[in-house]
């Protein structure tokens, strides 16, 4: 399932879900509550068992049981896609463990195309040109592409 942000629960969930948390003491706040507990990759029925299941905070075993519920639930209703049968758990990973050279080559391509992706967005939302620690690694980028050609 894909993460739902915060925003987008129902406006009565939001609040049962505040008032949840202030019946229990519990002072953090509600937005970092629901993205530590990762409340975003559960539907809204879980979700719902999860406010009334809890009693001062959820414990981790109960919110692993209420996301396997909601995966088993979801993998009936969806077919399964030829990418879904493995996740890697990185690039970084994939970099420096994958099986073939030509994998590696792919991840590392990859890497350097959400990097440059980042540094982009970095650029519209901050209007500076210069990030001091991408710096490096996009000289390296401009270096490589210049021994490719």
């Amino acid at each position: 399932m894909a993460w739902i942000p915060f925003d987008q629960r129902p406006a009565e969930l939001r609040q049962q879900l505040e008032e949840k948390l202030a019946s229990t003491g519990n002072d953090q706040p509600v937005f970092d509550y629901y993205n530590s507990n990762d409340l975003g990759l559960i539907s809204e029925e879980a979700l719902i068992k999860h406010i009334q299941g809890t009693t001062s905070a959820v414990s981790d075993s109960n919110l692993v049981d209420i996301k396997q519920e909601d995966i088993s639930e979801s993998n009936d209703s969806k077919p399964m896609n030829e990418g879904d049968a493995f996740t890697a758990k990185s690039l970084r990973f994939l970099k420096s463990n994958a099986n073939t050279a030509e994998e590696r080559r792919f991840a590392e391509t990859i890497y350097y195309d959400i990097l440059l992706d980042l540094w982009r967005q970095h650029v519209m939302q901050t209007g500076e040109t210069y990030y001091p620690p991408l710096a490096e690694d996009l000289f390296e980028l401009y270096r490589f592409n210049q021994d490719q050609s």
